[in-house]
């Protein structure tokens, strides 16, 4: 499992971005990581947030077709 601090400290270093979607704004939250840093945190969110993972695939999906 991954350390609750190592965590945090990612999501404190995200970069957040703000955009018009539709009526509203819609919030990213842009995270970088290593491949094996990223296996693990998707593994974990699965388990706290299993909702999020679509979204977290979709956003990897247009982040590699932009590269």
């Amino acid at each position: 499992m991954i350390n609750p601090h190592a965590n945090y400290a990612i999501l404190k270093n995200g970069l957040i971005f703000r955009r018009p979607k539709g009526d509203h704004f819609e919030r990213i939250l842009e995270i970088n990581c290593d491949k094996d840093d990223f296996d693990k945190r998707l593994l974990s969110a699965s388990k706290v947030y299993p909702e999020a993972v679509k979204y977290i695939a979709r956003a990897i999906m247009a982040a590699t077709k932009s590269d």
